[in-house]
């Protein structure tokens, strides 16, 4: 099997095991087995050397495009963990029992934010005070 055959297979398999991170700490730990200095996207690049002068530019784009491929899809797993790991699984105010998730999609009611500021703010709300409604007549 080339260098070439070899690319795609192990982008899936990268792929894969980033989707299938279940924490920071796994996705942290897959990252480095794929395209940390001593993963394998990384072994592959030292391999190039040992491609005939024809094949090298080609491998080269492949191994550069694969590895742009999973620092996004790295970028993305982080992210959907990261707003995983900040949600509270519900929120613990008793006027304020919602689904944490529901947090994240929907707008709040702006009345909730004056009875939940913790979890307000750990989902990126910020507590202001002031005026409920300004019209000409208040």
């Amino acid at each position: 099997m080339s260098l070439l055959d070899e690319i795609d297979p192990l982008k899936r398999a990268a792929l894969a095991e980033l989707q299938a991170a279940p924490d920071l700490a796994a996705l942290e730990q897959t990252k480095g087995a794929w395209i940390g200095p001593q993963g394998r996207f990384t072994s592959l690049m030292k391999q190039l050397g040992t491609l005939q002068k024809e094949e090298k530019p080609a491998a080269g784009k492949l191994i550069n495009a694969a590895k742009a491929e999973l620092e996004d899809a790295l970028a993305q797993r982080r992210g959907a963990l990261e707003l995983k790991a900040a949600l509270p699984r519900t929120l613990q105010t008793s006027r304020c029992r919602v689904a944490a998730a529901s947090w994240a999609i929907a707008s709040a009611h702006p009345g909730h934010r004056r009875h939940c500021p913790r979890p307000s703010a750990r989902v990126g709300f910020v507590v202001a005070d002031g005026p409920e409604v300004e019209d000409e007549y208040h």
